[in-house]
C-alpha cells in the first residue's frame, strides 16, 4: 500500500530522492516533539501571554485564557448539570462505615430507548418558573464578584496584620 502512495516522478532541484543505506535521519526540533512529561517546549508563559502580560490589560489576560466560547460551553454543561442530567440517589457511608442519612445523587446515562429506573431524576427539582438561565455573561459577571470579594477580603487581611505590627 505504502509503495502505491509515492509519486510516480523524480523529486525536483535542490531536493533529492532518499534510498537505503544514505544514513539519513531526522529529528523534530524539541519543542515539536512530545516524548511524555519531559517533551515539548520549554517551562513557562507563551511570547503572547508575556506580550499581555507585559501591556498591563488584565481583563484582556484573563480573556485570553477563558475565551468567551469556554465560558459558553461552561454555562451549557451547567445547564445540562442542573436540569437535564438524570441522576439515582446512592447510599453514601460515613467513616465508621454506616449508612448516612442523605444519599448522593450518582450520574446515570441512559441510551436512546432505555427505560429510566423508578428513582432516577434531574438533580434540580424545580418548576419552570423557577429555572435559572445560566450564561456566559452570568458566569463573567459570577468570576467577577469571586474576584472582587476576594481582593477586598485580602485587603482587610493585610490592613490587619499592618495595625497589628
Amino acid at each position: 500500500m505504502l509503495k502505491k502512495t509515492e509519486s510516480l516522478r523524480p523529486v525536483h532541484e535542490p531536493w533529492f530522492e532518499l534510498v537505503e543505506g544514505d544514513g539519513f535521519t531526522h529529528t523534530p526540533p524539541r519543542t515539536d516533539r512530545y516524548t511524555g512529561v519531559s517533551g515539548g517546549a520549554d517551562w513557562g508563559p507563551s511570547s503572547e501571554m508575556l506580550q499581555l502580560a507585559r501591556g498591563g490589560d488584565l481583563p484582556t489576560m484573563f480573556l485570553s485564557v477563558l475565551t468567551l466560547s469556554t465560558l459558553k460551553f461552561i454555562a451549557a454543561r451547567t445547564t445540562d448539570y442542573a436540569y437535564n442530567d438524570w441522576v439515582v440517589p446512592t447510599p453514601r457511608l460515613d467513616q465508621d462505615g454506616n449508612t448516612t442519612r442523605r444519599p448522593i445523587m450518582s450520574a446515570i446515562f441512559p441510551q436512546r430507548g432505555e427505560t429510566l429506573p423508578l428513582n432516577a431524576r434531574h438533580r434540580c427539582l424545580v418548576t419552570k418558573k423557577k429555572k435559572f438561565k445560566v450564561t456566559e455573561h452570568f458566569i463573567l459577571a459570577w468570576l467577577g464578584a469571586v474576584m472582587t470579594a476576594s481582593a477586598s477580603h485580602l485587603q482587610r487581611i493585610i490592613q490587619k496584620s499592618d495595625s497589628a505590627q
